[in-house]
């Protein structure tokens, strides 16, 4: 099967990258989004269902964002 040979199906990206570093990049993507024209709080969605972002459940938090609504 294609799966059984692979080591780490559990895989985290970003797992071996700093949390400050993280952070940094996903502030500079929720900026984007914002300069693209979303609102903070479509961009604090869309942030936070962007792979590999959704992964860090806490990572508003971490940037001071919050959602208002999670269906914006």
């Amino acid at each position: 099967m294609l799966f059984d040979q692979e080591e780490d199906r559990d895989y985290k990206p970003f797992a071996k990258v700093p949390p400050d570093e993280i952070i940094s990049i996903a502030n500079r993507m929720y900026r984007a989004y914002v300069s693209q024209g979303l609102t903070p709080n479509q961009a604090a969605v869309r942030l936070q269902k962007t792979a590999p972002f959704n992964e860090y459940p806490d990572l508003l938090q971490a940037l001071h964002l919050t959602r208002k609504n999670p269906d914006a």
